[in-house]
C-alpha cells in the first residue's frame, strides 16, 4: 500500500515509469519525442495545437499534466493543454505515465491518463551540469539548446535548485519539400529551495518564453501552408509551495499565468485580414490531502482541492472574452489488505462549482499478490473556458463523462526479466466536439475503445544490455457515427535497446512504430499513412567531468506525418556534451 500522502495512486493503475537514466542516456530531443517511445501513446502536431496526447481513446484533453504534483494546463486553450515541445528535459528526473481514469483524486482533466512529472531531486550530493548541443536536419534546419542545472545542499535540511535553459532555432517548414525556415527563441528558468526535516517546505518560481514563427493551415484542405512573418509567441510565470509530512498530510498552493499571442499584417496573412489575437489564461489550485486512518491492513486518505481558471482574450484589441470559473473537490480513497495477498481499493469524489453539485466518480480495483489486476473507474471533465465562453462556445455545454475497464496480469520474474498484459474498455459520454453544423462546441458523441498493450522489460550481461518490447493494439470508435476516431492509430509499437559497452560507453537505438489512423478536414475524413521511426543514439563519458553524446532521430530520413497535412520532413542529427561538476 501506498502511504505517501503526497504522492497517491491507485494501486489497480496500470503505469510507465521512464528514470532519470533513460531520459538523459535517450537524449530525445524533445519530451513528446521521448513519450511517443512508448507503445499506444500517440501524439499529433499542428500549428493549432503543439502536441496532442492520445491514450487509449482519450485526447489532450482528456490528459493532465502534473509538474512536481502540481496540475500544469493553459486555461485559455480550448482542450487545457500545454506545449510540451519546450519543456526541458535535462531537469526532468522521472516520469510517471498513469493510464486510465484518475478523476477521483485529481479531477475533471483525468479522464484518460496523467503524466507526473518530477523534477526535484532527493540526492544528497552538491551537483551542477551544463549541457550544449546543435542538432541539424534536412533543408538546413538548425537547433542549439544550453541548459544549467544545479542542486546545492547548503545544510543537511536545505537544499537550492536553479535551472536555466535556452534554445535558438530555424525550424523546417511543414510544408511537403518546402524549404523555408522559421526562427525560434525560447528560454526558461526556475529557482526552488527545500526545507527538509520531519516537516517539509518546499518553494518553486518559474519562468517561460518562447517567441517563433510559424506556418499556417490551409482550411480548404487542412494542409500546412508557408507564411512571412506569422509570430506565436507564449509567456509563462509561476509559483508553487509545497508543505508536507509524507506519511500524514500535504498542502499544495500553486499558480501558473499563460499569455500567448498571434500576430500577422493583413497583406501576409491568407484571407487577407490582419491577425492579432491575444489570450491569457490563470490557473490557480489549492490541494491538501491527508492520512485519516492507518493500520496493518488499511488505510484511508481523504482530500480537497479548490481550482480556479480564468481567460481573457482580445482580437485586434477588442476584449472578446473575459471570464472566470471555480471548482472545488472532495475526494475519498481507501486500501484494504486481505488474506490470500488480495488488495481492494475505493475511491470516491465529488465535484462542485460554486457549491452547485457537477459531477462525481469512483474508482473499484481488485490486486491480487500483486500480479493480477482489476479495475473499474468513472471519470469527468468539465468544458474549458474557450468552449465555453468563446465566439465558437456554447454556455449550455455538460460535463464529459467516462467509465474505464481494465484487466492486467504483470509478473517480475526476477532482476533481469518483467513482463505485463492489459486488456481495457474506455467509454466517453457526451464528448465535446466542434459542430460545424451549429458553428460552435456542443455535446456530440458516444465513443467506445477496447484494446490491449503489453510491454516486456529484459535486462541481460548483468544489466549492461537492456530491451524494452512495448505492443499496443486498439479500436477507437465514435459509437454514435460508427467510425473511427481521428487521430487515433490502430496498432503501436516500440523496441528500445541499451547496451553498456563500456562503464564508459553507452549506445542505443529505438524503433517506433505508429499504425495508419483517419484525420478530419472539416467533414471530410482522410487517411494519414502508418510509419516506422529509427534512432540511435550514443553516450561516451570522456572523464569523470566530460561527456559526449549524439543522435540521429529517424535514421532512414522518413517524411511521416503525425497530422494530415504537416509533415515531419528528413532525419535530425544532433551532437552535444554534459559537464558535470
Amino acid at each position: 500500500m501506498n502511504l505517501d500522502v503526497s504522492d497517491q495512486n491507485f494501486n489497480s493503475t496500470d503505469k510507465i515509469v521512464i528514470e532519470h537514466d533513460e531520459i538523459q542516456k535517450s537524449r530525445a530531443n524533445n519530451l513528446p519525442a521521448l513519450l511517443a517511445s512508448k507503445a499506444n501513446i500517440s501524439i499529433s502536431t499542428n500549428n493549432v495545437q503543439p502536441n496532442s496526447i492520445y491514450i487509449r481513446g482519450g485526447d489532450s484533453s482528456h490528459v493532465l499534466i502534473l509538474v512536481d504534483g502540481v496540475p500544469t494546463y493553459d486555461a485559455s486553450s480550448p482542450q487545457r493543454t500545454i506545449n510540451l515541445f519546450n519543456m526541458n528535459l535535462s531537469k526532468i528526473k522521472r516520469i510517471e505515465v498513469l493510464k486510465g481514469s484518475q478523476s477521483v483524486i485529481y479531477g475533471g482533466q483525468a479522464m484518460s491518463g496523467v503524466i507526473k512529472i518530477e523534477t526535484f531531486s532527493d540526492d544528497s550530493k552538491n551537483t551542477t551540469s551544463v549541457i550544449t548541443d546543435a542538432a541539424f536536419g534536412k533543408h538546413n534546419g538548425t537547433r542549439q539548446t544550453l541548459s544549467v542545472d544545479t542542486l546545492q545542499n547548503l545544510t543537511d535540511e536545505t537544499a537550492f535548485t536553479a535551472n536555466a535553459y535556452g534554445l535558438n532555432a530555424r525550424n523546417a517548414s511543414s510544408v511537403l519539400d518546402s524549404d523555408k525556415l522559421y526562427p525560434q527563441t525560447s528560454g526558461a528558468a526556475d529557482i526552488g529551495v527545500q526545507l527538509k526535516g520531519e516537516f517539509e517546505n518546499i518553494f518553486k518560481l518559474n519562468y517561460s518564453r518562447d517567441n517563433n514563427q510559424i506556418s499556417n493551415a490551409d482550411f480548404t484542405n487542412s494542409k500546412a501552408v508557408d507564411t512571412d512573418d506569422f509570430y506565436a509567441d507564449t509567456e509563462s510565470a509561476g509559483g508553487v509551495w509545497i508543505f508536507r509530512k509524507k506519511d500524514l498530510f500535504s498542502l499544495t498552493v500553486s499558480q501558473q499565468k499563460i499569455d500567448r499571442a498571434f500576430d500577422q499584417e493583413a497583406a501576409k496573412t491568407l484571407i487577407g485580414t490582419t491577425t492579432d489575437e491575444k489570450y491569457q489564461g490563470v490557473l490557480s489550485n489549492i490541494r491538501l490531502d491527508g492520512l485519516i486512518f492507518k493500520s496493518e491492513s488499511a488505510h484511508l486518505v481523504a482530500g480537497i482541492q479548490y481550482t480556479t481558471e480564468s481567460m481573457y482574450y482580445t482580437s485586434s484589441g477588442a476584449p472578446m472574452t473575459d471570464d472566470k470559473t471555480q471548482y472545488e473537490g472532495v475526494y475519498l480513497k481507501s486500501d484494504f489488505l486481505l488474506p490470500q495477498n488480495f488488495l481492494v481499493e475505493y475511491g470516491l469524489r465529488q465535484e462542485n462549482t460554486k457549491g452547485h453539485s457537477l459531477a462525481n466518480s469512483y474508482h473499484i480495483g481488485l490486486i491480487w499478490n500483486q500480479m493480477i489486476k482489476f479495475e473499474y473507474s468513472t471519470g469527468f471533465k468539465t468544458p474549458s473556458l474557450f468552449q465555453l465562453y468563446s465566439s465558437y462556445g456554447n454556455p449550455d455545454l455538460q460535463p464529459e463523462a467516462s467509465k474505464n475497464f481494465s484487466a492486467s496480469i504483470e509478473h517480475k520474474f526476477n532482476d533481469q526479466f518483467y513482463s505485463s498484459l492489459t486488456y481495457f474498455d474506455t467509454q466517453f459520454e457526451n464528448l465535446i466536439d466542434y459542430s460545424f453544423a451549429l458553428s460552435k462546441y456542443n455535446n456530440l458523441a458516444k465513443t467506445r475503445t477496447v484494446g490491449i498493450e503489453s510491454q516486456t522489460n529484459a535486462n541481460f550481461m548483468d544489466g549492461s544490455l537492456r530491451l524494452t518490447l512495448a505492443l499496443g493494439y486498439q479500436e477507437p470508435k465514435d459509437t454514435t457515427k460508427n467510425q473511427w476516431l481521428v487521430r487515433r492509430p490502430l496498432r503501436s509499437a516500440s523496441l528500445k535497446a541499451s547496451f553498456d559497452l563500456t562503464s564508459d560507453l553507452n549506445i542505443g537505438t529505438e524503433a517506433i512504430h505508429t499504425g495508419e489512423k483517419l484525420d478530419k478536414s472539416g467533414s471530410k475524413f482522410l487517411t494519414v499513412e502508418d510509419y516506422t521511426l529509427v534512432n540511435i543514439f550514443g553516450n561516451y563519458r570522456i572523464s569523470e567531468l566530460v561527456t559526449a553524446f549524439a543522435r540521429i532521430e529517424n535514421v532512414e530520413n522518413k517524411n511521416y506525418q503525425t497530422t494530415y497535412g504537416f509533415f515531419n520532413q528528413g532525419s535530425i542529427y544532433k551532437l552535444g556534451a554534459q559537464f558535470s561538476f
